[in-house]
Order: C-alpha cells, then structure tokens, then sequence
C-alpha cells in the first residue's frame, strides 16, 4: 500500500514537474522572439549597439536596447509573437527593402524558402500559445496535491468569443 501510494505521488510529482518544465520551454521559445524583434527593429533602423567612447567596446547587454526593451516589458507571448511576424513581413517586403538600401542600410537577405519557413513557424508557435493558454488559464477540479489522486486534468476556462462569454471545458490525461 505504501509503495502503492508512492508511485502515485511520484506521477503526480512528474505531472507537477512536466508543467513547470513545460513552462520554462515555453518562456525560453517567447524569449527567443523578443530578441529577434529587437534585432529586426535595429536592423530595420540601421541601429548598432553603443559603444563606450573611450574603449569603443559595447556596452553589457543590461544596458543595450533599453527602450526597445521596455516597451515589450508588459506584452504577452502573443503580442510579441505578433510584433514579430509584422516585423518580418516588412523587412522582406520589396518597397521596404528598396528604402533601406536608398537608405544606406544593409536589408536581410532572407530566401523564399525560409521566408515560407519563417510563416510556418510563426504559424505553430501561435497554436502553441493557444495551447499554452488553454493549459495555464485553465481551473481545474480537484487539484489539491496528495489528497487527490491526480491522474486526469479536467477543467474549465472563461473566454471571449463572437457571442460574448464561453465557458470552454478542457481535459488532459497522462
């Protein structure tokens, strides 16, 4: 019975600990695309990093792109995803491009093939948020750690929709 009892902590410990994982993946891929938004956004300015004047060394990286950073500071996986994906599709558009070299600024020079690969990635990693969305902001029942077994997730979600208010029910199994 003992040993019963602790396989089951243990799955509900690799649940726990599933979900925090899940989590740190989560944030690493949205901190991923802030970077690239930032890139995109100097690149697209002709912006390179401040250098200190006597040493002409950049200076760290807590003190690069500072405004850039603050204004992303408050914005959620999907708005960031989403400043990203608009950012792309301008920096590979012709009229864009055509400016930034009248500009004397260096254009990325991106393929067809990675553009469409670029589209699909913003693509699934929009689901993912969805997906990430659904798992987080959802209630679930009878979630109190090692008084109930945990052995399915059921839940349930409040959103918005065409129609107002939905409630939507969600369930996870192992």
């Amino acid at each position: 019975m003992i040993k019963k009892d602790s396989l089951l902590i243990l799955k509900e410990w690799d649940l726990f600990q599933s979900y925090g994982q899940f989590n740190l993946y989560f944030e690493a891929v949205i901190a991923s695309y802030k970077e690239l938004l930032i890139e995109l956004v100097k690149r697209y300015y002709g912006f390179i990093d401040f250098e200190e004047p006597e040493t002409q060394e950049p200076y760290n990286e807590e003190r690069q792109d500072r405004l850039l950073k603050y204004i992303l500071s408050n914005d959620g996986a999907s708005g960031i995803l989403e400043k990203c994906r608009v950012c792309f599709a301008e920096m590979t558009d012709k009229e864009t491009v055509s400016m930034m070299k009248d500009n004397e600024v260096e254009p990325l020079t991106i393929s067809e093939p990675d553009c469409k690969f670029a589209e699909l990635l913003f693509k699934k990693t929009k689901e993912l948020i969805t997906l990430r969305n659904v798992i987080i902001h959802t209630h679930y029942e009878m979630v109190i750690h090692e008084i109930f077994p945990i052995t399915t997730l059921k839940g349930k979600r409040d959103s918005k929709s065409e129609k107002g208010y939905q409630e939507k029910r969600h369930e996870f199994t192992e």
